[in-house]
């Protein structure tokens, strides 16, 4: 979360994916990203997307995490 909330605070914030093979993690990544007190705040600002590798095609992010 740490990474994310840098990247939240550039003064030109990129888009954000992160891309997880499975979608167990998936739904795990999304809880931990929600229960954050400015996760409201990140979804908007960095245009944050929780992928799957099937789910991922035709996204474009400025940043990808895996």
């Amino acid at each position: 979360m740490k990474e994310i909330r840098e990247l939240a605070e550039a003064d030109a914030p990129p888009s954000v994916g992160v891309i997880t093979p499975h979608t167990e993690r998936q739904a795990l990544l999304l809880q931990l990203v929600n229960r954050q007190d400015d996760a409201e705040r990140l979804n908007e600002v960095l245009d944050l997307k929780i992928m799957t590798f099937d789910t991922c095609q035709g996204e474009e992010r400025d940043v990808i995490l895996y």
